[in-house]
This record gives structure tokens, C-alpha cells and sequence, in this order.
């Protein structure tokens, strides 16, 4: 019933017959297929790695303390309880209304949610695309513990101010190995 590849039943990818037009026109167009073991031996695959981690840090850090830390600040419990809403919400809207411009400009809270198995795709090929999008996605575990440790920080200090810290530095981290990636250029598939 179920099938590992759409070629299994004589289909295409969704999207591929429009793609394979536009393989001539496009830089990244990818003959390459990486397996997960070449994958993981190259520098963009750890560097994607890293930053998925510090990224999913900061925002499980607000995520799981938001709500706490608005409290704390004087804001009712309702419209605490609202915020965090609205940003779930945001995100859901972000994944289906910009994930396909945030695969080209690489923006948006809830539009990142798609790009790295975007950039998986374009940059190790798809033949393995699911083993290495399943161990880049190991960074989330990594962090996971964000919000473990900014919970202890405020136990111990009884604010989040230096979580906060913690976690905008992660993100200028973050953006900083962004700008070390070399994005891979490909031999052009004519």
C-alpha cells in the first residue's frame, strides 16, 4: 500500500515534470544525489546542523517561557495565554503562506519550517533526502535543552533575562555560520 518512491507506481514527485523544465535555467539544479554517509562528512551538512539547533533553542526558550514571563511582568494570565496563540497561530500561517517565498529568501518564523528540507533537496539531492533530513533534524534535540536550562536559570536567578541572553546570542551565532555556508554550485543539467 504504502511506496518508498513515487517511481515505484510509474509516478513523478509532485512538482517534477514543471522542475525538469526548469533544470536548464537553474544554478542549483542538482545531479547529484549525496548519500546520508557523504552527507555527514561534508562542512555545509554540520553547519545546517548547527544552525537548526541554536534556531529550534531560542525558539522552544520562548515557546515553553513565554507565557510565564509575561505573567511575570504584569500582563494577565488571558492575554499571556492570547500572545502565545497568536504566535502559534502566525506560524501555522507562515509554513502555508510563505513557505514557498521562504525557500527563495530564506524568511519568515513559521516559512523556515519547510527550507532546510528545501535546501536538503537542492544541495545533497534527493535520493537520500529523508535520512539526511531525519539526522539534521537531530539538532532539535540538541536545542531541546534550551528551555530545560533557561527554566533552571530562573529557578536559580529568578529571571529570564541571561536565558534571553543565552538565546540571542545563539541566534547571532547562527547567523553567523549562515554566512560561512558555501552554498554548493552544480554542473548545470542541460
Amino acid at each position: 500500500m504504502l511506496r518508498l518512491n513515487p517511481s515505484e507506481k510509474g509516478l513523478l514527485p509532485y512538482g517534477a515534470e514543471e522542475a525538469a523544465g526548469k533544470k536548464a535555467n537553474n544554478a542549483l539544479a542538482s545531479a547529484r544525489n549525496s548519500t546520508l554517509l557523504e552527507a555527514i562528512k561534508e562542512r555545509n551538512f554540520w553547519l545546517l546542523f548547527m544552525i537548526n539547533a541554536f534556531h529550534i533553542m531560542i525558539v522552544q526558550i520562548i515557546m515553553v517561557h513565554l507565557k510565564t514571563h509575561i505573567t511575570d511582568v504584569g500582563i494577565p494570565a488571558m492575554a499571556a495565554a492570547t500572545i502565545l496563540g497568536v504566535v502559534g497561530g502566525a506560524s501555522v500561517l507562515g509554513r502555508i503562506a510563505i513557505g514557498g517565498v521562504s525557500a527563495i529568501f530564506g524568511f519568515g518564523y513559521g516559512g523556515c519550517v519547510p527550507l532546510p528540507a528545501a535546501i536538503i533537496g537542492d544541495w545533497f539531492g534527493t535520493e537520500s533526502h529523508g535520512r539526511i533530513l531525519g539526522v539534521l533534524s537531530l539538532a532539535g534535540m540538541l536545542g531541546g535543552v534550551g528551555p530545560i536550562v533557561a527554566g533552571y536559570i530562573f529557578d536559580v536567578t529568578g529571571s529570564y533575562d541571561l536565558s534571553f541572553i543565552i538565546g540571542a546570542t545563539a541566534l547571532f551565532i547562527a547567523m553567523g555560520l549562515s554566512l560561512v555556508i558555501k552554498i554548493p554550485r552544480t554542473n548545470k543539467v542541460i
